[in-house]
């Protein structure tokens, strides 16, 4: 019988570290918007105030859903270009955290949407609370938290850019917040000119799933035994 009963536990053990071992998976989120906004250069609208989209195939004929970031001469004063992509975090509503969030995105080419030339500055990259859709007051919607700075004149086409975003996701979740959005834009007086466009935004989050039914059958089974063998031994000695 302690035998049997030995075997028994022994497959259990089994059954429960092969699901726990396959518990870890990685979730990747795609952007739900990727925008480029420009400002009014002080005569369409005030400075610091998103007035129109650059990336508008419309409009410009320009690509459509990528991040310009920077600068551009209208001829009747230069605007800025931020952009923003945002991301929807429902999916991961069901963890209670992610044990690491990279968003990554790829340098599309240096140089602006319009022919401006190469950037030179410090791109920021800051996070705001989105709501998964296009919005020109996304571009001086209020920060919640910074991701870090990008030396943009080190960027050439090609360049995939990979940042930490744990604690900012982790932050979200324990919000509930359905939307993260990241703003990427070039300092208020920069050293340097000219734009950077970027795409392809994604988060990669790693996860802990929640055990599955066979794992805890078997953790629960294993206690059961467990408990069992205990009482024998102990009437066996009586």
């Amino acid at each position: 019988m302690r035998k049997v009963l030995i075997t028994v536990i022994g497959t259990l053990l089994s059954v429960t570290a092969i699901n726990t071992n396959n518990s870890a998976q990685a979730i990747i989120l795609a952007s739900t918007n990727e925008d480029s906004i420009a400002d009014g250069a002080g005569f369409r609208s005030p400075r610091g105030v998103g007035n129109h989209f650059h990336d508008d195939p419309p409009v410009f004929g320009t690509p459509a859903d990528v991040v310009e970031v920077g600068y551009f001469d209208s001829g009747r004063g230069t605007e800025e270009v931020r952009g923003v992509a945002e991301f929807d975090l429902r999916s991961l509503f069901s963890f209670s955290s992610v044990s690491l969030a990279t968003l990554s995105f790829d340098v599309l080419q240096q140089g602006g949407l319009f022919a401006q030339p190469p950037a030179s500055f410090n791109l920021e990259v800051l996070a705001f609370l989105g709501n998964g859709s296009e919005n020109l007051s996304d571009y001086q919607i209020a920060t919640v938290g910074s991701v870090g700075t990008l030396d943009t004149a080190a960027l050439s086409a090609g360049t995939s850019i990979s940042l930490n975003v744990t604690s900012l996701v982790n932050s979200f979740l324990t919000n509930s917040d359905d939307f993260i959005g990241f703003r990427l834009q070039a300092p208020s007086n920069p050293t340097g000119r000219g734009a950077v466009v970027f795409d392809n935004f994604t988060i990669d989050a790693d996860v802990q799933a929640v055990p599955e039914p066979c794992t805890i059958l078997g953790l629960s089974l294993l206690a059961g035994l467990g408990y069992g063998m205990k009482r024998k031994f102990e009437q066996s000695k009586a």
